[in-house]
């Protein structure tokens, strides 16, 4: 714009200022946030819809609590209002990897949604391809499983090998899996190297249910690890421009870790039931819909109710712009002030304090909420229902922004949270494991720790592990 003023001076600039379709409420916050970006006009929006009902904002322990608030406050929009229609509904997210919480929770609560601009999270190619190599963990002789990822990344098996390893498997009798384990005792066309190649995967999958059935580790550290070990992490990294598909591996495993935690009587196997239960609600059509989307895509839309969710410091502003200043804060600044606009009533922000898998540390608000003159005094925070408790977190109600790495403030205005079992974890804890024997805290991540061991060296385990215990110094 400036450079059209230079260009074509003198140059007169009518500003179309007036809102026809949010309220009063809703313009004046999005108002504030943008005019904290320097390279713009200046541009106040304005309507004569009236004040309309105050912004929402709501904080939540972890983002499983976040989702269910979400699909809770439809189902009351849809009692509260006799014309209600869930069309009238929108989602919005700055990356596709957080529609996992709310996903689940929509399809708990049998809300009809359609994901726009994108693919349901369990449909996505990485998704299924992980959750393939996940279900060989625990079944072997799942053949569909295993010829999805036989060659995904590429191990230079080819469609000929593939076609004859399932007529030769078909003929013995057994599984693919099991056959190449026995392939000594039968006459084979493959070639030495695919049976290498194969073989260097079985012993992976064989290893890593191995740390799975002795229930060591962190699950989701032994998954991660996994994931890395087969090369798939990297074969992400390669087609991966945007992270989105690397991200959406990471919320996968962090969901995970959220399911056993929150059902501890449950086992891996039953979560990878429940999925399979999830995805097969896909292919229900329903005409009327909550809308699901990245902020990106709803650019030049509007919905009656909008829910803006993943409010976090590094997420929404991701946490390359809000490492740094300039043109890329700006822009998200920008993407901020178009979710907030997309609202013709009522307006719905949430975040939460969980452990983000994605980002290593845990959650605090996003600047954003400030920038919009949406005061914490008005700050809900959602307490945990489930007695085995969320991870530990730290969030100072005075200085909401300040990230926490460990406790040290001891007012009443810090809430804790500690695990069942009563150990609160700091780096430099001496802790005992009835296996790796005695070793130091390294790291503690919400209700992970590393530790390293002085027999066993590193390892990352779950706070909470029966098998450990806190030594005193």
């Amino acid at each position: 714009m400036q450079g059209l003023k230079d260009d074509f001076y003198p140059l007169k600039t009518i500003v179309l200022n007036e809102n026809y379709r949010s309220t009063s409420e809703i313009l004046n916050a999005a108002n504030k946030l943008i005019a904290y970006n320097k390279e713009r006009e200046p541009k106040d929006l304005f309507t004569n819809n009236g004040n309309g009902k105050r912004i929402s904002i709501n904080s939540f322990d972890n983002s499983l609590l976040e989702g269910k608030f979400v699909a809770n406050k439809i189902l009351e929009l849809k009692r509260e209002h006799q014309n209600f229609t869930f069309n009238q509904v929108a989602i919005l997210y700055r990356s596709s990897y957080l529609s996992l919480k709310i996903e689940n929770a929509l399809i708990a609560n049998q809300i009809p949604y359609k994901v726009y601009g994108g693919t349901k999270f369990y449909a996505r190619k990485e998704i299924k391809d992980c959750l393939a190599y996940f279900r060989l963990l625990i079944n072997e002789d799942d053949d569909i499983s295993f010829e999805r990822i036989i060659n995904v990344p590429r191990r230079g098996i080819g469609d000929t090998s593939v076609l004859n390893l399932k007529e030769e498997a078909r003929n013995a009798h057994l599984s693919m899996i099991k056959y190449i384990k026995d392939i000594i005792h039968f006459d084979t066309s493959l070639k030495a190297k695919v049976i290498n190649e194969i073989t260097s995967l079985i012993h992976k999958l064989d290893d890593t249910r191995n740390k799975l059935t002795n229930n060591l580790e962190s699950y989701s550290e032994v998954l991660n690890e996994f994931i890395v070990d087969i090369g798939y992490n990297d074969y992400l990294e390669e087609k991966d421009e945007t992270k989105d598909k690397v991200e959406n591996v990471k919320a996968l495993i962090d969901d995970i870790r959220s399911y056993l935690k929150e059902h501890p009587e449950s086992s891996f196997d039953e979560y990878l039931q429940n999925i399979t239960l999830i995805t097969s609600q896909d292919e229900i059509e329903n005409q009327d819909n909550v809308s699901l989307m990245t902020v990106h895509t709803a650019k030049g839309l509007e919905f009656d109710y909008v829910f803006i969710i993943g409010l976090n410091q590094g997420v929404f502003p991701n946490r390359r712009a809000s490492e740094e200043s300039g043109r890329g804060l700006e822009e998200e600044r920008r993407l901020a002030y178009v979710a907030f606009t997309r609202a013709k009533k009522e307006l719905y922000l949430t975040l939460n304090r969980g452990y983000s898998y994605s980002l290593g540390m845990n959650n605090i608000p996003s600047m954003f909420i400030k920038e919009a003159g949406i005061k914490f005094d008005n700050f809900r925070f959602i307490p945990p229902t489930s007695s085995n408790g969320p991870s530990i977190y730290q969030f100072n109600m005075n200085n909401p922004y300040e990230k926490v790495d460990k406790p040290k403030y001891n007012n009443s205005n810090i809430i804790s949270v500690t695990k069942s079992n009563g150990i609160k974890w700091e780096v430099g804890d001496t802790c005992f494991h009835k296996v790796f024997k005695e070793g130091k805290v390294l790291k503690v991540e919400g209700d992970i720790i590393e530790v390293d061991f002085k027999d066993f060296g590193k390892k990352t385990l779950l706070g909470n592990h029966p098998m450990l215990s806190k030594k005193e110094n």
